[in-house]
């Protein structure tokens, strides 16, 4: 049986083969010979008178359908009973407690400023890229820890794309823009790495520098020592990451008045 999908069926291939052995000609002759054999005297060995002889059949009959009856219905309720308990599933619990801790911070409080701009300066028929912000990640363990980083979308309603980043709405409700990250130039306390990206949380890895990634992939460091590219034990990190804005085309916005660059998202460590 299959841990997490028993399937505890039963068929009823046994309790039908069941109930036909007990219409065998044998136990219908096994009854009738119990029901008689308490006429023991020779001379209620005697053939009956015709009435009597026919009322002892009815009887016998009576009796032993009677008893094949309440025998079949508890054979198939033993059957139905084994058929219902045997229908469940199995739940495991699992996960590991690490017992090292990660601290990630970003420069400059996290921020990344692209100043004012005027709605004359907006491209009307295509997007307004803003240019491009460095920012560096930093990650400290308490000691030799492999782990990813996830960067979690806060405005993930207003994304143009599943691999775009948010920056809001506008008062009448339209998507302004938004930004892509990408990961590069990877240092950890052994010298220089490989900055990888995950697109399926962590099950495989691929090395990225400065190529943007997806909100929800996870990113780390690492080397293909092994044949595959992973992730390796580190105690600190340090990694830039490039933040590519851009303004959504103009003529599809309302602007009339002044609208804030709202970009936020969330970096949180995953520990693999």
């Amino acid at each position: 049986m299959n841990d997490l999908h028993p399937t505890g069926k039963r068929t009823t291939d046994n309790a039908e083969l069941t109930t036909k052995a007990l219409f065998h000609p044998f136990s219908q002759l096994f009854f009738v010979l119990v029901a008689f054999h308490p006429a023991t005297p020779i001379d209620k060995l005697r053939p009956p008178p015709r009435g009597k002889a026919h009322q002892s059949f009815v009887e016998v009959a009576f009796h032993m359908n009677t008893r094949i009856s309440l025998l079949t219905a508890a054979l198939l309720l033993t059957g139905a009973s084994s058929a219902f308990a045997a229908s469940s599933t199995d739940l495991t619990v699992t996960g590991k407690i690490t017992p090292a801790a990660c601290l990630p911070s970003l420069s400059d409080n996290g921020t990344v400023d692209f100043g004012k701009r005027s709605v004359s300066d907006l491209k009307q028929t295509s997007t307004t890229h803003l240019g491009m912000k460095y920012m560096q990640v930093s990650v400290g363990c308490d000691g030799p820890t492999t782990f990813a980083l996830n960067l979690i979308d806060n405005r993930a309603y207003s994304a143009f794309a599943p691999e775009v980043y948010g920056l809001g709405k506008t008062d009448a409700g339209e998507k302004l823009g938004g930004f892509t990250v990408a990961y590069s130039r990877a240092i950890t306390e052994s010298g220089p790495s490989n900055a990888l990206v995950s697109f399926d949380e962590g099950k495989t890895w691929k090395r990225t520098e400065g190529i943007p990634i997806d909100p929800g992939s996870w990113a780390s460091a690492g080397n293909n020592a092994s044949g595959d590219w992973a992730p390796v034990l580190i105690k600190t990190l340090v990694m830039d990451m490039e933040i590519n804005a851009f303004i959504a085309r103009a003529d599809g916005l309302t602007l009339t008045d002044e609208e804030s660059i709202d970009g936020a998202a969330t970096l949180e460590v995953k520990y693999l």
